[in-house]
């Protein structure tokens, strides 16, 4: 053996003594714990992330609420994820909320109904389409019916109840519902216009649903009256499938958006080509919004109302894992909780949402309609 030869077989015998062999072929780096290789981060662990000229991102949580065991900074964030009973050990408003991260069931609009699961409104422990297979459920039967006679259609969820003007609003939720079935509305949201109380438009909803057999649909409202109603042109498949609905109200311009999975809703019929403005009001308040009123699926005709991962911030800024690196040609993706946002450094809860697995995924980061790419997960 030369003495080259002796000299090289030393040098590894030695490095083989000091590293193990993830070491020698993956050399430590930043970001890297010694002796580790590089994998994909987990559901419910944290991600920093820089997003230049993002600027910072006001805190709404004052429930401070968690989502994985993080505290983060949306108004609403949960996936359930630590719920392990159907029922809170309190059968209060402040027990419920504490149980579904600030969500509580109600008789009509934002009283608290003690009788929830009685009447219908329930939180299912398996079978949702998102990490925690945890989702909330509405359904009544004929028997409900005749125990709730003057309000068993409007036992559902308050998703939030506001105080001072919000300049906007930004909620995505999964629901599932059923062909076969007039679902009313799966959302409501009420608010208040700068205008005198007595004025007929002065308290004003938005309202999403899907009567019998047709396509999504939207109006906005008020006592009496409202806007002409869109139908979304393209018709969803909803026979017991989850979609994710997400709702954007630009109230700074007077601007609202509906999407169905990542896909803008228009009604050509209406001249509902884009985002719909003129119809909220400059100034106006938001005052509460549930899921679901109105409802009427029947335990009958095996059809319920279900709503999984809910997500509320009075902010157009958020975090989104996409299937792809393109956001224009992506065919799902997933808002992920924000821990901290300052200065454009950004600490996100990874969410796996409803994707079967986090591997692939492409981080985007998200102002209202406008995506910008920022790497691999």
């Amino acid at each position: 053996m030369t003495t080259s030869v002796k000299l090289l077989f030393l040098a590894s015998s030695l490095l083989a003594a000091s590293c193990d062999k993830a070491q020698i072929f993956n050399p430590d780096g930043p970001g890297k714990t010694p002796g580790s290789t590089l994998t994909t981060p987990a559901h419910g662990d944290l991600k920093s992330i820089v997003v230049t000229g993002s600027g910072s991102k006001t805190d709404y949580n004052a429930g401070n609420y968690t989502f994985a065991g993080h505290r983060h900074m949306a108004f609403r964030s949960t996936d359930f994820d630590s719920v392990t009973t159907a029922v809170p050990a309190t059968n209060t408003k402040a027990g419920w909320q504490a149980h579904l991260s600030g969500i509580y069931p109600i008789l009509t609009s934002n009283d608290f109904n003690s009788q929830a699961t009685a009447s219908g409104a329930t939180l299912e422990l398996t079978g949702g389409p998102t990490h925690s297979g945890k989702w909330l459920k509405r359904q009544l039967s004929a028997a409900i019916k005749a125990a709730y006679p003057s309000n068993y259609r409007l036992r559902n969820w308050n998703l939030l109840d506001n105080t001072g003007y919000k300049p906007y609003l930004y909620v995505s939720f999964y629901l599932q519902t059923f062909d076969a079935d007039d679902t009313g509305k799966y959302f409501r949201m009420y608010w208040k216009r700068d205008l005198p109380s007595t004025d007929p438009k002065y308290s004003s909803s938005f309202w999403t649903g899907k009567p019998v057999n047709t396509a999504f649909t939207w109006r906005v409202e008020w006592s009496g009256n409202g806007e002409l109603g869109g139908y979304g042109d393209e018709r969803q498949p909803v026979d017991g499938k989850w979609n994710r609905i997400e709702l954007m109200f630009d109230f700074d311009n007077d601007i609202y958006q509906t999407f169905v999975n990542g896909k803008l809703q228009t009604d050509s019929s209406r001249n509902y080509f884009g985002p719909v403005s003129g119809q909220l009001g400059l100034n106006s308040v938001i005052n509460y919004a549930l899921l679901g009123n109105t409802v009427d699926p029947m335990v009958e005709d095996g059809h319920h109302l279900g709503w999984a991962l809910p997500y509320v911030d009075y902010s157009s800024k958020r975090i989104e894992l996409a299937d792809t690196n393109n956001w224009a040609t992506k065919t799902k993706s997933v808002v992920q909780p924000v821990k901290s946002w300052s200065g454009g450094n950004v600490e996100f809860i990874v969410n796996q949402g409803d994707f079967a697995d986090l591997n692939n995924k492409h981080i985007f980061y998200v102002d209202g309609t406008t995506a910008t790419y920022i790497g691999t997960l």
